[in-house]
């Protein structure tokens, strides 16, 4: 088997398809002739140099290599007692004999079986029988056995070699049949070829060749590369999750959006914590976005002398806008106008709905009622209208200095609480931009005004992307109303392109608990199946005794639910109609990775509106959006499907940005030579403004020689 005739067949078939085409042992003896080296007393077929230099002139002219070995262990007689002598390739003696590769080869090839996805190996590269002949043969054998690979071995003297090294139990499948490695290299059925095409694919990169060996390491098999997570999830910040440990375990955990809540904390603190956000992210080397959550007009009671005060049903107790501190018989609001606001009969919900008041009469600034539903009611405690038709405005003076330090910390996201309407959305985006500010505005759906089709698209219209804020919501129209609110409204986003978070009490009971209740599994689930951008913890992360846990469980539950989510490209696309290049562009690339079922989409974009169309669509191929704006990063890192890399390339070069575009999914491992991918960008290279271009790429191509 150490003859190149024997195998030359092969050999220049894969000379066709390879990156690196390494030779070592027998056959090595006749490719060292085609270069010019020595080989003292080896064996080779010197008829044959012609047909060796023709091979590695082939693979020359593809940007391949042939890396010839460049030490070698020759021995002055095939004797086991043969003292080995560790050469230059260039230095062999005329009266040598090359029994093995050398230290600096055998390095070589480790490093290059190191990046394998499946490794075929049919025979040992040196007379391993002999110790002193073995270091390219156990080199092989060691790689495989700390490789990741699926591995495939054959024929007599390989399985020696693996008893000799003791690896069997590292070898994913044994053949007897050397010649059936062959076989298979040719294209004809073995037993092991059906789970080689569930493991790798065809393209066989790069190939060592040696004596009775024609091993392949398949760079481009795929590595079980995971398909990434999907849907993002959202964290609040809080006294449980500021510390420098607990957040960076956050980040580390899978957090992509930080919340920041300013119904609590002063501007100094916002901005203190944003910046070890990012400090954090960078180290971490993740991309993190962060939410600026307004307080909005949230109607509470005033404050108790004693803190709380427990009712009764069927007690009186007054709501009193001018009550300075509260007792068991009336309390303080925070709200002037709720007086005007609510009439007899009308039903109060308090403290998320645990009390029920209804109002008996008003009295000037005094609203005096009826405790239907009893319970302890302590400071600051909210109130909202059943049915809602509370006119409080959504943007208190409050909301506008905090935007002031939503600003100021470069927040990406911008959250508005309680609008009913796009003229909501509009003030509060004018409001930002006066202060120089460029997030992208969230919508918080809690008010029964806000969810008729009419009002929902008005909104949807004037913001960025929705909230579905469960909790008000949910008290105003009712909770059983909220699961198909909840399925309509991010329906609805997804239609309009716009971005959607579903919160509040996801998993509520991970506050003091662990592990998360069946049914909060269930409800993650579900919003994730519905379509939802995010998942988002409140309390679990922001005062729980369990955040780090919290965020792992939403991991675990999002990855599960994605596996059962359903691809529907072809039924959304009968339906829809393009009205912009760019966004056709978008679509293009959906249908096109869909049905050529390709490694990934990769957007080359600015702003990340590219990315953004292809998110509202599952077509299940992982979205990558390639962008210098470190601003569009953040943004981006909300999108379903879609995972922000920083691309670095601001030349003008169509071919130098498509080489660095492959560079950059290399570099994070989400592709493999060899893999195929689609390309959107726009052109002329360098002006932002216009996907214009889609291109099929398998990488590799463009990269010179």
């Amino acid at each position: 088997g150490s003859k190149v005739s024997t195998k030359l067949t092969i050999l220049k078939s894969l000379a066709g398809k390879v990156d690196q085409l390494v030779v070592g042992g027998g056959i090595a003896n006749t490719f060292l002739l085609a270069m010019g080296l020595p080989i003292g007393k080896s064996l080779a077929e010197s008829a044959l140099v012609g047909e060796a230099k023709a091979i590695i002139e082939m693979m020359a002219a593809r940007g391949a290599a042939v890396p010839i070995p460049v030490d070698v262990v020759c021995g002055k007689a095939f004797e086991a007692a043969t003292p080995a002598v560790t050469k230059l390739a260039a230095d062999v003696a005329d009266d040598d004999m090359i029994f093995d590769i050398g230290p600096q080869t055998a390095k070589t090839l480790s490093d290059i079986m190191k990046n394998a996805g499946t490794i075929v190996w049919n025979g040992p590269l040196g007379v391993f029988e002999f110790d002193q002949f073995g270091c390219g043969t156990e080199t092989v054998a060691r790689a495989i056995a700390d490789s990741d690979a699926f591995s495939i071995a054959g024929g007599g003297d390989t399985l020696a070699a693996i008893a000799k090294y003791g690896i069997s139990d590292k070898v994913s499948y044994i053949s007897t049949g050397g010649g059936a490695f062959l076989e298979f290299l040719e294209g004809k059925v073995l037993p092991a070829v059906e789970i080689l095409e569930q493991r790798a694919s065809k393209s066989l990169i790069p190939l060592i060749v040696e004596n009775a060996f024609v091993g392949v390491a398949v760079q481009n098999a795929e590595k079980e590369i995971p398909m990434p997570r999907a849907t993002k999830i959202v964290a609040t910040l809080g006294p449980a999750s500021s510390s420098p440990e607990i957040l960076e375990s956050l980040i580390k955990a899978g957090v992509d959006v930080v919340r920041m809540n300013f119904s609590h904390g002063k501007a100094e603190d916002h901005i203190a914590r944003a910046n070890l956000v990012r400090e954090l992210a960078k180290k971490s080397g993740r991309t993190v976005g962060i939410l600026a959550d307004l307080q909005g007009p949230k109607i509470r009671v005033g404050k108790f002398k004693d803190g709380k005060v427990t009712l009764k049903s069927g007690d009186t107790f007054v709501l009193d806008a001018d009550c300075p501190l509260g007792d068991e018989n009336q309390v303080g609001i925070d709200y002037k106008e709720l007086a005007r606001d609510v009439k007899a009969k009308d039903i109060l919900l308090l403290n998320d709905g645990l009390i029920v008041f209804e109002v008996m009469s008003v009295k000037g600034n005094r609203i005096e009622c009826t405790v239907q539903v009893g319970g302890v009611l302590s400071n600051n405690k909210g109130i909202n209208r059943k049915g809602g038709g509370l006119t409080a405005p959504p943007l208190t003076s409050k909301d506008m200095d905090d935007i002031k330090t939503a600003v100021a910390i470069g927040a990406d996201f911008l959250a508005v609480s309680f609008p009913k309407n796009g003229a909501d959305m509009y003030m509060a985006r004018e409001l930002m931009r006066a202060a120089g500010g460029h997030a992208l505005l969230i919508a918080k759906i809690e008010r029964s005004e806000a969810v008729t089709t009419e009002a929902l698209t008005d909104i949807m219209k004037a913001c960025d992307g929705i909230m579905v804020a469960r909790g008000d919501l949910a008290v105003e129209v009712g909770d059983a109303a909220v699961p198909a609110l909840q399925k309509r409204m991010i329906r609805m986003a997804r239609e309009m392109n716009k971005l959607t978070i579903t919160a509040t009490q996801m998993m509520e009971s991970m506050v003091t608990s662990p592990i998360p209740t069946r049914a909060e599994v269930s409800d993650v689930a579900n919003a994730v199946l519905d379509g939802t951008d995010a998942v988002m913890l409140s309390a679990e992360s922001a005062s729980g005794s369990y955040p780090v846990e919290a965020v792992e469980a939403m991991v675990r539950v999002c990855k599960e639910a994605e596996k059962s989510a359903e691809s529907k490209l072809d039924r959304e696309f009968l339906d829809r109609v393009f009205t912009r290049v760019d966004q056709s562009i978008a679509m293009a690339a959906l249908f096109t990775a869909h049905h050529l079922k390709v490694k990934c989409i990769a957007a080359l974009t600015q702003s990340g509106s590219t990315a953004l169309w292809m998110s509202r669509l599952n077509s299940g191929v992982p979205i990558y959006a390639l962008t210098p704006e470190e601003g569009t990063l953040t943004k981006t890192a909300l999108m379903r499907d879609v995972r922000p890399f920083t691309l670095a390339y601001e030349g003008h070069d169509r071919e130098k940005l498509l080489n660095a575009a492959e560079q950059v999914l290399l570099d994070n491992g989400v592709a493999q030579l060899g893999d195929i991918v689609v390309i959107t960008m726009g052109e002329p290279i360098g002006q932002s403004g216009g996907t214009n271009t889609m291109k099929i790429v398998r990488l590799g191509e463009h990269r010179p020689a």
